[in-house]
Formats: structure tokens, C-alpha cells, sequence
């Protein structure tokens, strides 16, 4: 079918036989590893709805596919959609997995994904920043007849957490022990001894995939860290990295080599990773640059970050979801959408409001408690459209990733654990606690004020001070991570956005994306 068009050889590339292209890995039931052109043959026995959706059910991994068979036409990507397609339909049906190669004739601006875009850093449900355009969700499926030209969406998965695991907390430690073990025994599969870059936070994520890798003797680890130099997250991440015995390299972010990035590389960059619906995530852009182009680790490198496992482990809830009186809509446009603090109009709102409440209509659990809907969405919006988005930086520069937080396996883990044991991760903490080797104490000398925002400010409680001026005020004094403000050298004439650590304007990347294109 000619309107099928799949491009993007960043990482993983595409392969394509008897009417089926896929690009990816993934595991079976039996763990087994379909990869490169094999993976063909997981799809190969797929003749109509039900064959195509039990095998979506059982894929564990990363993966996009297309499938022409008959008078139809299916396509799924994974749980997490890491890697996107993008449909329109219009008499005939039209897929691409990069918008950057949509007609420029065809780029008709939605004003209400503009708006949750300026104010989220993506686009809700199935839209996308363009009217004619679409994107298959996290967990789902089209199916297009081309006779009727009829065309169908449905779900294979959704984050719902059920079927809770009741036993006493020390065996849920020791299955998520166990859990563990087994993801990184597929990892190591994928890998098959080639190089595992790590980005090495001062975080519980990172460190424990370090941990496991060594836990394993997996001796072909690289590890690395990035920003100002002496920043305090650096000196943890060296010292775990030497614990653990794994080559470490330090990118130093300066006035120069941002200017150069900034001037250089940003727009082909964004074009390649925006795809009219998720921010592109530019914090680690320059670090992997430098990686490849002073030839740091080998060709073959394959990047592992720690994506997403605070999340996962219940990182975002809060006690107040219990209350019967606790507005769910209103805490997610709150939480979600407050890049312009403040700015939100009254209509904005209302569109924004609007777009959730669909979202938890369309669930169609009329059971289902608040923090299973709020995870849902956030799963389904914030996670695989913003926060793994951030893969993409891998993608460009030709090398493919793995998620081990998000395997299928450790997510189904995860959504069999109730409620209060995710609170404030006191199970995932619980684990770590009982493992030296993750919980090592490897603290950076720091002064004293420093050290009582480690000690006060960096608990779950510390959420409620941020919202407090005297908070922004203190941490913009003496905070040293990393983060956009090392930007505003760049370019004068850009606003650059100081809330998170996506290092460009969001409009800025609109700007980027519409000029010049054909």
C-alpha cells in the first residue's frame, strides 16, 4: 500500500516482508527474542483482528508495526508508544511514523491542541497538533478496511490497576527482587555483549541499573553525567560508577558548546523529534553528541535510562486521591498543565478540563478509584508522550535504547500493588533499602544549606513548599543542577522556559517546525 509510508532509521530500523513492516524488539511468552528480521516472523501468522490483538497482548518490548493483509490494513505500537505512528484519513487511509514529512500544504493547526500543547508540552488522546492528523495511543490499535474504507480503533492494553497481590510486604520485596532479575536477564539477551550506556543520575533509577548490571558481572557498562561543572548530581554519579567498578565520563555544558549546539543542531532536531505532539527534549542532546563525535563508546552502544521508575512505582500519587471530596479533573490540569502558570484563560480551561473528562469516560470503569484513573492518564499522556519522548535523543544519533522500567513484566508487577504500598514508593524504597549495594551512601560534601534541602525539602512533603514563593526564591539561589537557565546564553531574543528541563521554548519548536518546509 503506497500510502504507507515508514522512514525513520534512527536506532531501530525498519524491516519489511509479505506485506508487514515492524521495527523493534520484542519477547514472547517464552522469552524468546524476536529482533531485526525475525521479528517479521512474530507477526507473520496474523491474518485478522483477534490473531493481530493476542499477539499485541503477549509483545513484550519496543516495537511499531504495519500490517496489509487482504483488504486490511492494521497497526499497533507498543504499551508505551516509543515509537509513534501518525495516521489521517481522508477516503484513503495515510500512515507515516515522522510528521516532519507531512506535505507542508497539509499542516492545519488545531487551536485546541495548540493550546494543550503550549501549556502541557504535548498533545492529549488520540490529536495531534494538525486537524487531519492523528496518533495511535500507548496500548492500542487501527484497523482500516480498504473496501469499506471504514476504520476502527482499539485498545490491547491499559494501565489499570487490579488483581492486587495480598501478601505481607517482605515476599512483595522479594518478587520485585525477583522481577528485577528476570527483566535484566532479557536485557542482557538484547545486549549481547555489546556496550550499555547508562545516564547516571544521583537517583534511586539509575543506580539501580548499575546495580543489576553488576549484579549480573555485565562488564561492558559505560556510565556518564553531564552540566555544570562540580554540580553535586555529577560527584554522586561518579562515585557510583566507581563503586561499581564502570568507566565513567563527565560532558561539561558551557557558554560555547550550547551556542554551537544551539546554532547548529537544534533545528533538524526538532523537526526529527517533535512529530506535531510531544516536546522535544533537547537536556541530554548535547552530551550524547559529544559522546558519539569524540568517539566515547562504540558504534553499537545501546543507551539504557532509568524511564520511568518513580513513576511506575507510585512516585505521583498523593494521600488526598482517597478523599471523596478530591476533584480529579482539576489536579491533572493543575499538575499537567501549568507551564504558564496562571496564564490559563477561562476557555483554555475549559477545553483542557473538557479533554480529561473524555479520558476518563472513555475508561468506562465506573468502579475504578482515583488514582487508577490519574495514573492512567498520565501513563497514556505524560509518560509515553513527554517523558519517553526523551529517547529520541538516541534515535538521531543512530542508536537504539532499551527501557527496562517499563518491561512488560515489571509493569504488570507494579499494577498488582495496592495503593498504599505505592504511596510515596514506600515499597520500591523498602527494596532499595534492603540492598547495599543500591543504597550506598554516597553523598557529595555540600554546604550546609544544601544539605538541609536534601534533608527537607527533597521528601515527598517538599511538593507542598514549591508552590510557595519563598521556595522558587531559595532553590533559584542555590540550586546547582543542571538546567535551562544555563540557555538564556544562547539567544537573547528566546524566552526560555525555566519550569522543567526541556531546554527549548515550546514555541520556539513550533517556530523551528514550520520554517522552511516545503
Amino acid at each position: 500500500m503506497s500510502n504507507i509510508d515508514v522512514f525513520n532509521e534512527g536506532g531501530y530500523k525498519w524491516y519489511s516482508r509479505n506485506g508487514i513492516s515492524v521495527r523493534g524488539f520484542i519477547y514472547d511468552d517464552y522469552d524468546q527474542l524476536y529482533e531485526n528480521y525475525d521479528l517479521l516472523d512474530y507477526f507473520e501468522e496474523v491474518t485478522d483482528e483477534q490473531s493481530f490483538c493476542r499477539k499485541l497482548i503477549k509483545a513484550n518490548g519496543i516495537f511499531s508495526v504495519v500490517i496489509e493483509k487482504s483488504n486490511l490494513v492494521f497497526a499497533s505500537v507498543d504499551r508505551l508508544r516509543v515509537m509513534p505512528l501518525f495516521y489521517s484519513f481522508n477516503d484513503e487511509l495515510y500512515i507515516k511514523d515522522l510528521t516532519c514529512r507531512i506535505k507542508y500544504y497539509e499542516k492545519d493547526l488545531n487551536e485546541e491542541s495548540v493550546i494543550e500543547y503550549l501549556n502541557s508540552g504535548y498533545v492529549t488522546g488520540d490529536k495531534t497538533l494538525l486537524n487531519n492528523w492523528k496518533q495511535i495511543q500507548a496500548g492500542e490499535y487501527i484497523i482500516y478496511n480498504i473496501e469499506s474504507k471504514n476504520i476502527r480503533t482499539k485498545r490491547y492494553f491499559n494501565y489499570i490497576h487490579n488483581d492486587y497481590i495480598e501478601e505481607e510486604k517482605e515476599i512483595l520485596i522479594s518478587k520485585l527482587g525477583e522481577t528485577l532479575e528476570k527483566v535484566f536477564e532479557r536485557i542482557i539477551k538484547k545486549l549481547n555483549g555489546r556496550c550499555a550506556v547508562v545516564p547516571l543520575s544521583g537517583g534511586y533509577d539509575s543506580r539501580l541499573i548499575v546495580y543489576m548490571f553488576r549484579k549480573f558481572n555485565y562488564e561492558n557498562v559505560l556510565c556518564f553525567t553531564y552540566g555544570k561543572k562540580r554540580n553535586w548530581e555529577s560527584k554522586i554519579s561518579k562515585k557510583v560508577a566507581a563503586h561499581y567498578r564502570y568507566k565513567w565520563f563527565f560532558i561539561e555544558y558551557t557558554k560555547q558548546n550550547l551556542n554551537d549546539l544551539y546554532n547548529n543542531e537544534i533545528d533538524d532536531f526538532i523537526r526529527f523529534s517533535f512529530n506535531m505532539s510531544s516536546v522535544a527534549h533537547t537536556q541530554d542532546l548535547l552530551a550524547v553528541k559529544l559522546l558519539k563525535e569524540d568517539d566515547l563508546i562504540p558504534p553499537d552502544s545501546v543507551f539504557i535510562p532509568g524511564h520511568s521508575g518513580d513513576f511506575v512505582a507510585g512516585s505521583h500519587l498523593s494521600y488526598n486521591m482517597c478523599e471523596t471530596n478530591f476533584n480529579l479533573t482539576e489536579c491533572i490540569v493543575n499538575m499537567h498543565f501549568n507551564i504558564f502558570k496562571g496564564q490559563l484563560s477561562d476557555d483554555q480551561k475549559k477545553i483542557i478540563k473538557k479533554n480529561v473528562d473524555n479520558f476518563r469516560e472513555e475508561l468506562g470503569y465506573k468502579n475504578l478509584s482515583n488514582d487508577n484513573i490519574f495514573e492512567s492518564w498520565e501513563w497514556q499522556e505524560r509518560q509515553s508522550k513527554y517523558t519517553c519522548n526523551s529517547i529520541k535523543v538516541y534515535e538521531y544519533f543512530g542508536y537504539e535504547y532499551l527501557l527496562p522500567l517499563w518491561d512488560k513484566e515489571y509493569m504488570d508487577y507494579w499494577l498488582q500493588i495496592n495503593f498504599n504500598h505505592r504511596l510515596d514508593r514506600k515499597l520500591y524504597f523498602s527494596y532499595v533499602q534492603t540492598t547495599d549495594q543500591i543504597c550506598i551512601p554516597i553523598n557529595p560534601n555540600r554546604n550546609i544549606i544544601l544539605k538541609y534541602y536534601d534533608k527537607i525539602f527533597d521528601v515527598w512533603w517538599g511538593r507542598f513548599f514549591r508552590k510557595n514563593k519563598i521556595w522558587n526564591i531559595a532553590t533559584k539561589r542555590y540550586k546547582d543542577l543542571f538546567d535551562d537557565s544555563l540557555l538564556k546564553y544562547v539567544d537573547k531574543n528566546i524566552k526560555i522556559r525555566h519550569c522543567s528541563k526541556v531546554s527549548i521554548n515550546i514555541s520556539k519548536i513550533l517556530e523551528v517546525y514550520f520554517k522552511g518546509v516545503e
